[in-house]
């Protein structure tokens, strides 16, 4: 296979580099506001009560985002005992109806999503009294990045004549 990256796989590479760098930005911001919240519930004896709704939404966003890097990454579960079962030739034929519910399931994410971020723009949240609007985008925000990552790399596997194969080893790992 040419190790020469084409025009595809140098996007795909570049959205999960700043999407790794979202991430670890959104874990460090949840570990601070958590420290934050110990030394100020128990050093200072004054809890911040908006602290543990931040975190909460932001644990969300670190989810639905990451859901899209784990895929890229080959870290969502796969039944591999399954699949290992399956003789060679039928294998691709397995990955591609993985990918064809998986795009269905980040378009439900992302039309359900949506729905449920404008039907609840009025209801404040509790502490920070901001619209569940923000919470709710979580879902549609992790299906795009989910959906837009597995047509990049569904036209990767077509337009270069790679494998699906050549991608997963179906023990776990990538290659």
């Amino acid at each position: 296979m040419n190790t020469e990256l084409n025009r595809i796989e140098r996007i795909l590479r570049f959205t999960i580099e700043q999407l790794n760098k979202l991430l670890s930005a959104l874990i460090l911001l949840i570990s601070l506001f958590l420290f934050m919240q110990v030394l100020f519930r128990y050093v200072f004896h004054f809890p911040l009560y908006w602290v543990e709704e931040v975190v909460k939404y932001l644990m969300i966003y670190v989810t639905t985002i990451g859901g899209g890097v784990a895929f890229y990454d080959s870290g969502h579960p796969r039944i591999i005992v399954f699949c290992n079962m399956l003789p060679q030739k039928i294998r691709p034929y397995y990955e591609i109806v993985l990918r064809i519910l998986i795009l269905f399931f980040a378009g439900v994410f992302i039309f359900i999503g949506t729905k449920y971020a404008l039907d609840n723009w009025w209801i404040a949240t509790s502490a920070l009294e901001i619209p569940y609007t923000w919470p709710y985008l979580a879902l549609p925000i992790g299906g795009l990045v989910i959906f837009f990552i597995l047509i990049l790399d569904n036209c990767d596997i077509l337009f270069h004549k790679r494998s699906f194969l050549e991608s997963f080893d179906y023990v776990g790992e990538l290659k």
